[in-house]
């Protein structure tokens, strides 16, 4: 099979989605990494935050990049269960739907 390696730094999330199942691939990141959001550059400390995994791809597998902005709103279940249910088309639509959903539900 394949293999899929993911180097992380950061707040976004990567999952994979395995037979209706997901796997979270990264975790979030906080601290010198920050200062590339504000424009302030690589820290000296900036790589030693690096988050690496290597994993083995098997048929049917999806790999999903989010941003914060998703996982905000959206926790890993109800992302699987839109990649699992929706067409692969109609994905990315769907995710930012359920989000703008969820922003307008919070401000009720």
């Amino acid at each position: 099979g394949e293999t899929l390696y993911v180097a992380h730094v950061g707040d976004s999330a990567a999952f994979l989605i395995r037979s209706k199942r997901v796997l979270p691939l990264t975790t979030a990141h906080r601290g010198p990494h920050e200062s590339l959001k504000h424009g302030l550059g690589v820290t000296e400390n900036f790589f030693r935050g690096v988050e690496g995994r290597r994993e083995s791809l098997q048929r049917g597998d999806v790999v999903v990049l989010c941003t914060d902005g998703l996982t905000h709103y959206l926790d890993a279940r109800a992302i699987c269960k839109v990649v699992t249910s929706t067409d692969v088309s109609q994905v990315p639509n769907t995710l930012v739907q359920r989000v703008l959903d969820a922003v307008a539900g919070s401000r009720l």
